[in-house]
């Protein structure tokens, strides 16, 4: 007895190769459509995160130069004028020397997921070490430092024996009644290495022919999409591409003015 052709098994058919090429074809194209966007939303949301990290320093400095504000300025509370250094703000910022939580000697992981001083955007590891400041290379490795603080603020050009030199600099809450002046921003510990500079501290090059007129302490990194983010002791964060041309940034401020006879 014959069977009716409707009741036939009809052999399983695969996909042809010229079936599975244009199936891998369309997902080729959908990845190449997709993954730029991914790619720029990744950038973004880094971008975002340092500027929130920036900010974060913005606001501890506004706490740390205010003369009720503080809780500790390490160091400078010894001074009874109520000055302070720059460099004991950068301490308080990395946790180290006087501001170190950790036990004696102890060595510390510190990751951008949790550092406010490192940018998302930069290499991800750094360690600190108990017992030495910033300048004493307490936070390594020194390439992968993804922020700098304004070397101005640290160091500044002063008039001694008919010369220039550079003297440490001593701040008081006045530097808040600017909120113009760069306090962090990003740089590339890379170049401050090749350079055989710390990369703690960076300033542009001025007009002054003091230390950083030549311009080897200046190592910006213009990493989110080719703009610099900058954060300012109005507590506010900008970002440019050109961060010497905005005219309304005091990157020549020092704390003192330079007076040549």
């Amino acid at each position: 007895m014959n069977r009716s052709p409707r009741n036939r098994v009809r052999p399983h058919r695969g996909l042809t190769l010229m079936e599975l090429l244009v199936v891998v074809a369309i997902i080729g194209m959908l990845l190449a459509v997709l993954l730029p966007a991914l790619s720029l939303v990744r950038s973004q949301a880094k971008k975002v995160r340092c500027m929130v990290n920036l900010r974060t320093v913005a606001f501890d400095f506004r706490l740390f130069a205010d003369d009720y504000s503080y809780a500790t300025r390490g160091d400078s509370d010894h001074r009874a004028d109520r000055r302070f250094r720059f460099e004991d703000f950068v301490d308080s910022q990395y946790k180290i020397e006087e501001f170190w939580s950790g036990w004696p000697g102890q060595t510390q992981s510190m990751s951008a997921a949790k550092e406010p001083t490192m940018c998302p955007a930069g290499r991800p590891l750094l360690k600190r070490v108990a017992g030495k400041p910033c300048k004493a290379q307490a936070v390594t490795p020194l390439e992968n430092v993804s922020y700098g603080f304004n070397g101005r603020l640290d160091r500044e050009a002063v008039w001694f024996h008919g010369r220039i030199r550079m003297a440490p600099a001593y701040l008081d809450s006045g530097v808040l009644e600017s909120g113009r002046i760069p306090i962090a921003f990003d740089i590339d510990g890379r170049t401050a290495v090749e350079r055989d500079k710390l990369p703690y501290f960076s300033a542009p090059p001025g007009a002054i022919e003091d230390a950083y007129h030549s311009g080897e302490y200046w190592f910006p990194s213009i990493r989110h999409a080719g703009r610099m983010n900058v954060a300012f002791t109005g507590g506010h964060v900008l970002s440019s591409a050109d961060p010497l041309r905005e005219a309304e940034w005091a990157w020549q401020y020092q704390p003192s003015a330079l007076r040549v006879p």
